[in-house]
């Protein structure tokens, strides 16, 4: 029976321990613009200045671009994303210096192939890089202000992807440690609250260095920033995958056996989408606004997320933190009660939440 028990807890845990991370260096290549380079790129300069042939001159020098054609006209940059042979362009427009130093509007035109998304992005995300090196540097303050982008056909931001993939393989922990509380609880570790503290804290610990090896990867490899606490960062993981694997314990009390346990993972699958992490919640109606603050996952994945993009500490996240205490101390009470409920009475109470 012992080795029985061995072979069913460890595929969940191969599970939690593997599976993200190798998910995070292999989608990390095709959804991470920040590895890209050599766009095959265009430039087509119809002022023929100091200030555009600065700009071009960035542009070649950057590991970025793959300058491979200096168009006369714009129908030769169409003609090139058409053929496939370029996946970008900027177009710099006739008199963009005397308007930059008159302090008049003037803007670039960017065109890329949308088709190539990443591409797309990576080119955005530099040229904006480069336009601001020129603002910065020594031009005149109106040209610092008046140096400009506009986009045609580009794709959104160059982290939004990435970001996306890192909420999905949040959401894949949790889900793994939910599966992994159901295989190493029997329905008599219940009746010993300590044991299914223990278990759901071994099960959280699990969680928290798997997803934090995805982390890891994401900020060593792809060159993701981490611009907050990493010891808020860990704590609030850690605690919130425990209230997780406590959730899968008391799931696992009430189902009538481990595969319809197994069923509720589908409730976790709908925690990202209503947190609000990927789809802003004050775009969604009042009522699911009302109700995504109470929804676990809002409290886990977006504040990683602002601990990692705009450098929280443990003062922006304490708020989260007591709320995810709250949400285990729940669950801890609740095997607490059970423990105390005599034997006869807990067993009809189950039959009871069973039939229902």
């Amino acid at each position: 029976m012992k080795l029985r028990i061995e072979k069913a807890v460890a595929i969940p845990l191969l599970f939690l321990m593997l599976l993200p991370p190798l998910a995070m260096l292999a989608l990390g290549h095709q959804f991470g613009d920040s590895v890209l380079d050599k766009i095959p790129f265009a430039v087509a300069d119809h002022d023929n200045s100091t200030l555009s042939r600065t700009l071009v001159k960035l542009i070649r020098e950057n590991e970025t671009f793959d300058v491979r054609l200096f168009a006369d006209t714009d129908k030769q940059i169409e003609d090139g994303i058409f053929r496939g042979d370029i996946a970008a362009a900027i177009v710099i427009p006739s008199n963009y210096e005397r308007d930059v130093t008159n302090g008049q509007e003037t803007r670039l035109l960017l065109i890329c192939d949308n088709t190539q998304m990443s591409a797309a992005g990576a080119a955005k995300g530099k040229v904006s890089e480069i336009l601001g090196t020129l603002r910065a540097g020594s031009q005149p303050p109106a040209m610092r202000s008046r140096l400009g982008l506009s986009v045609q056909q580009v794709n959104p931001g160059k982290s939004s992807s990435i970001f996306s993939l890192h909420g999905s393989l949040l959401s894949m922990v949790q889900i793994a440690v939910f599966v992994l509380a159901l295989e190493i609880t029997r329905k008599s570790d219940i009746r010993k609250p300590w044991a299914a503290i223990r278990n759901t804290s071994l099960c959280g610990l699990c969680g928290a260095l798997s997803i934090s090896a995805v982390t890891a990867i994401q900020v060593l490899r792809f060159d993701f920033p981490f611009h907050g606490s990493v010891p808020a960062w860990s704590l609030l993981a850690f605690l919130y995958l425990i209230g997780i694997a406590a959730l899968g314990v008391l799931v696992r009390y009430w189902k009538k056996d481990k595969e319809s346990a197994v069923e509720m993972t589908s409730m976790l699958m709908m925690m990202m989408i209503l947190s609000g992490y990927s789809y802003p919640a004050s775009a969604m109606p009042k009522p699911l606004q009302i109700a995504s603050s109470f929804i676990p996952f809002a409290h886990y994945g977006i504040p990683l997320r602002n601990i990692m993009l705009m450098g929280h500490g443990f003062a922006e996240v304490l708020p989260d933190i007591r709320w995810v205490v709250g949400f285990i101390a729940l669950a801890w009470g609740a095997f607490v009660a059970l423990g105390a409920l005599p034997a006869g009475r807990k067993e009809a109470h189950c039959a009871q939440a069973v039939a229902e």
